[in-house]
């Protein structure tokens, strides 16, 4: 795979070659980290590579498990879903009934204290809401995470783009457009990654 990309624009391509290596041991993970590394160095050492933690489906508590490779373009990445993931509960943010601020923020402080203490970089690869929840709600716990995010200098993802499925997930679904979407683009546009991205869009149309 990486002999077949190497030669793609360094903005193109990426390797995350495991998505959520649940149920694997850490320690074989550490060990087999470093040897794809290695495989794919040895014909491509321009494109960023993405590892995320092994067990736990890449929550962040399980960074700390991680022992970086001795690779300078690499994103170490995490998942995680804090709130009412795929459920309608009767319970709001903030003041969950069967968790404390506590729960929430714990997870975080060991993917930012792995990253200060190895100098690496960390990547939300997957977080996300479901249209299902409270718009009110959902706004507050999506700009706060996402200003946490800002903060720290974490990038993410949106899970996902379409989710037509029962938790309604995406930006989309169906006809529906998500009522988070202007919550994302706001912040977006703090980051002057919406503008660069119009700002290239209209060049290229004319």
């Amino acid at each position: 795979m990486a002999t077949r990309y190497a030669d793609r624009p360094e903005w193109a391509v990426s390797y995350d070659f495991f998505n959520e290596p649940a149920y694997m041991n850490p320690d074989h993970w550490n060990e087999l980290m470093p040897e794809l590394t290695a495989a794919i160095r040895a014909v491509d050492r321009k494109h960023l590579i993405i590892w995320e933690s092994a067990d736990g489906w890449a929550q962040p508590q399980w960074c700390s498990w991680m022992r970086p490779v001795k690779d300078a373009n690499v994103l170490y990445s995490f998942h995680h879903y804090g709130k009412h993931w795929g459920y309608a509960y009767d319970e709001y943010y903030p003041g969950y009934k069967s968790a404390t601020e506590r729960t929430q923020i714990a997870p975080w402080l060991e993917a930012i204290l792995f990253s200060i203490r190895n100098n690496v970089r960390i990547h939300c690869g997957e977080f996300g809401i479901s249209m299902i929840q409270p718009d009110e709600d959902g706004e507050a716990w999506l700009n706060d995470y996402l200003a946490f995010f800002e903060r720290f200098g974490i990038g993410w993802n949106w899970w996902n783009y379409s989710g037509s499925d029962v938790y309604r997930t995406g930006l989309c679904a169906g006809d529906r457009i998500s009522p988070f979407v202007p919550v994302l683009q706001k912040w977006l546009n703090r980051s002057g990654w919406g503008a660069s991205r119009r700002a290239a869009a209209g060049k290229a149309s004319q």
